[in-house]
Formats: structure tokens, C-alpha cells, sequence
């Protein structure tokens, strides 16, 4: 996809942490000339080790770098920052949650930061996820970008929460506001970035995702790389002059975090993103189920979780959010009703991420037409070609116990966008005299920022 589809575009970025701007978007912000509808909001407040006041400067400091973003065009709101190694998560928290630092609702480090909730309501909102979920919801709602681009299922609990509630705000959006249809794409902050491959003097730019033999991601396995769309980003973003370098100008201020450290993974890596599809015509539909939780089966919501900790020890299940028929069904049916005729191109099924005991056979019946028995590949998704003018669709499981179930149906009226159109590898031309060079420069300011960060930038542990 070419750089120039995002231009004179509103774009929203919705990302966790100070400093998850670059990881995610950096290279599209900084590659646009027309950056004045461009969007950020930071879902945590950053302030587990360091004071939120010092994040939110760096931040702003470098989104002024990547594309001179205005301030008012940055919103933080504010929910706990936490660590890898919590024992507790405002995700899974039942009820209100207290942070590590002490607090228990949205703050602001001082006036000039106030808060997303606090702007939108005069005043500010207990820590649980059911108030992040609204203020995701609420701020899509005040932009209405025309682009949504959230971070995915990264192993930090941060990340993944901030995946899922994004993924459920803007589901409840899509089901209650039938003109309102962005793009949404959905992108990896450490893999292919942070912990991307260590490629900045290779002679090409690697594009590195872990994956299994299908091509899935072990990130989403929903997600297979053939299907990614990778972003031409301008020169700017990857030239091997460091102090022209856009990205590389925006590390340097983070450094609380140290960035500079991260520098040859992050310059010169593809932006990568995988799409959603925001038209399913199931966002408009009834739909009824024989048992079982019927709203699964089209809230946008793809993945979620009962236990978010511990992701980059143990993979994360993701045991919830999955329509599963009771053991004593005997129907196993789901019904799906239009208000009008629609012409149907295919049916997209996709399987919970609970187990691989997907679901073998159906049964489509269409209309009151005899109903048809498909015998479903051995995979998370199968797509079932239809083409045909319906008003209700009933599928039925075919499967005697059914230890899955699906995570969400999408039914589309017309063939899904290609996705061909990605770019050529980066290749790298810097000589042996400027590979010398930068590494010395990265290892002085990376020493540098450790001295800096130590004398003037205190630590909470």
C-alpha cells in the first residue's frame, strides 16, 4: 500500500505507552507532508517507574518530531501503566482497581495534561476496563477518523488490553452507527520493531514476524503475513544519517525509556499492518442462537482473555469472547436475520483460539431454500462462497459435542480488498565508513542517556 492513501486523511493512533508512537506509526506519521489530521491517544499514563509528567513530554516531544503533531491533537487517558511481572491487572480486576503507585482513577501530573475523561466530563474515572472501553469509544466517536491504526496482541498486558477494548469499542460503534464505517488496522509494537530484528547496517531491511508452518502469526494466529500490508515509508524514516532521520530524532527523546538503545531495530523496518474488516453486514443483522453467547458472533471483537499476566513467559489463552453451544443443544443453530434482501458473496467463520478442536461440519440453509452440508477445513477461518440474494441465514453445527466455537461471522456482500499492492524491501546502501560511524554515535548516546536518565530523571524503584 503506498503512503499516499493515508495523505490529508484523519488518522487516529491508539497505542498504550509514551513512546509505542514510533513502534506502531512512526514511519507513516513521519512520511506524510500533511500531518494536521493526525491523531494520538495513550491508553496508560506511562508512570510505573517514571512520572507520568516525563513521559507525556517526551511523547509530545516526539510526535513534534515525526510530524510536528499538535498538542491538542494528543490525548492521554490516563489508566495504570503496569509491568511484565504484576500479579495484578486492571483488566482482570472485578470492580475498581488500585495502582501500584496508589492511585485509583485517571490523574493528571499537572494542568497542562488533563485528561481525556476529564475534558470530555469535568471530572475524572475509577480505574477499570469498563471506563477505558468508553473512553475509546468516546474519543472514536469525537474524531470519527476516517483511519483507526491500534496496536494488537503484543505479549505486555498493556498491549493486549488495549487490543481488546479498542477491538470492543469500536464493535459497539460499528453495531449502532450503520453510516459510520473507517478503516482499521491493527499493527505489532515489538515484533518487527522493539525486539524486531537487529538489521540497520544488513543489506535489507528484514521483515521478521514469529510464525508457524501456515504462515500464522504466534502474536494472532489469526493473522497470516501473506495477508499483511506493508507501507512504503519516505527516505526520511531510514536514511543512514542519523541526525536527518526522523525516527531516530523522535528516539532520542524518549529517555526515560533509553530508546537509543533500540536504534538498530527500529530504523529502517516496513510499517506492517493487517486490516479489519469494519463492513460486515452482520453489524446490522439480528441474530439468534439456539444457545450460548449470542454477541460473540459480531462484536469485532476477535480475542480476549480471563487471565492477561505473564505474556512474555507463557502464550496468553484466550479463552473468552467465543460463542460455544451448551453440551445439552440439540439445535447448535444460529439464525441470522436482514431487514432487506442482501445480496450475500461469502461467509467468513472464524474459530476460538480456546483449543483446536475446531468445528468440523455445518449445515447453511438460506431462505427457505433445502439447507447445504459443508465439511470445514482443519484451520481458524473458513470462508464459504454464497452469492446469492438472502434475508436470513441459518447455520447449524453439525458436530455431536463441540468443545469450540466462533469468535465472530462475517458475512460480506461483495469479494474482501486485495491486499497485493505491498512493497519492494528496503535495501541498504550505507558504506563500511558510515556503518562505523553510527554504531559509535549509538553507543555513545546510548551510554549518554544511561548517565542522563540516572542523574536527572528519577526512578520509583
Amino acid at each position: 500500500m503506498k503512503i499516499d492513501y493515508f495523505e490529508s486523511k484523519k488518522i487516529l493512533i491508539i497505542i498504550p505507552h509514551q513512546d509505542d508512537e514510533i513502534h506502531l506509526a512512526g514511519s507513516i506519521i513521519a512520511s506524510l507532508k500533511d500531518t494536521r489530521n493526525i491523531y494520538v491517544a495513550y491508553t496508560t499514563s506511562g508512570d510505573y517507574a517514571y512520572n507520568a509528567s516525563v513521559r507525556y513530554k517526551e511523547a509530545i516531544k516526539s510526535l513534534w518530531q515525526l510530524g510536528k503533531i499538535k498538542r491538542e491533537n494528543i490525548f492521554f487517558l490516563a489508566y495504570p501503566d503496569q509491568s511484565y511481572e504484576a500479579k495484578e491487572h486492571i483488566y482482570t480486576t472485578k470492580g475498581n482497581y488500585i495502582s501500584a503507585n496508589g492511585h485509583s482513577e485517571t490523574y493528571s501530573p499537572s494542568q497542562k495534561y488533563q485528561t481525556l475523561n476529564y475534558q470530555l466530563h469535568n471530572k475524572e474515572a475509577k480505574y477499570n476496563k469498563e471506563n477505558l472501553e468508553k473512553n475509546i469509544q468516546e474519543l472514536i466517536l469525537k474524531i470519527k477518523p476516517e483511519i483507526i491504526i491500534c496496536n494488537d496482541l503484543d505479549f505486555h498486558p498493556d498491549h493486549i488490553m488495549t487490543s481488546i477494548l479498542f477491538e470492543k469499542a469500536l464493535g459497539k460503534i460499528l453495531k449502532s452507527n450503520k453510516e459510520y464505517r473507517p478503516i482499521a488496522l491493527k499493527g505489532f509494537t515489538y515484533e518487527n520493531c522493539y525486539f524486531g530484528p537487529d538489521d540497520l547496517f544488513e543489506q535489507e531491511n528484514e521483515m521478521k514476524f514469529q510464525k508457524d508452518k501456515s504462515g500464522n502469526l504466534i502474536s494472532n494466529q489469526y493473522y497470516n503475513i501473506q495477508d499483511s500490508l506493508k507501507i512504503n515509508i519516505s527516505p526520511k524514516c531510514y536514511t543512514k544519517n542519523l541526525f536527518a532521520n526522523k525516527i531516530f530524532k523522535a528516539i532520542l527523546k524518549h529517555k526515560s525509556q533509553n530508546l537509543v538503545s533500540h536504534t538498530t531495530r527500529m530504523i529502517n523496518t516496513n510499517q506492517v499492518y493487517w486490516k479489519r474488516n469494519t463492513d460486515n453486514l452482520l453489524f446490522n443483522a439480528q441474530i439468534e442462537a439456539s444457545s450460548g453467547n449470542k454477541e460473540h458472533l459480531n462484536d469485532f471483537s476477535l480475542s480476549d482473555t480471563d487471565y492477561i499476566l505473564n505474556g512474555n513467559k507463557v502464550s496468553i489463552k484466550y479463552n473468552q469472547g467465543i460463542w460455544i453451544p451448551d453440551n445439552d443443544d440439540n439445535e447448535k443453530r444460529i439464525t441470522i436475520k436482514f431487514n432487506n434482501k442482501e445480496y450475500i458473496e461469502c461467509i467468513k467463520l472464524y474459530n476460538g483460539l480456546i483449543n483446536k478442536n475446531y468445528i468440523k461440519e455445518i449445515e447453511i440453509k438460506l431462505d427457505n431454500k433445502k439447507a447445504e452440508k459443508y465439511t470445514l477445513e482443519d484451520k481458524l477461518i473458513n470462508s464459504i462462497s454464497i452469492k446469492a440474494n438472502v434475508e436470513k441465514i441459518e447455520i447449524k453445527l453439525i458436530d455431536d459435542k463441540c468443545l469450540n466455537g466462533f469468535s465472530e461471522i462475517e458475512v460480506f456482500s461483495k469479494s474482501e480488498n486485495s491486499t497485493k499492492e505491498n512493497e519492494a524491501t528496503i535495501k541498504n546502501n550505507a558504506n563500511i565508513l558510515t556503518r562505523i560511524i553510527d554504531k559509535g554515535i549509538i553507543s555513545l548516546l546510548t551510554f549518554t542517556q544511561k548517565v542522563y536518565r540516572k542523574l536527572f530523571i528519577k526512578s520509583k524503584f
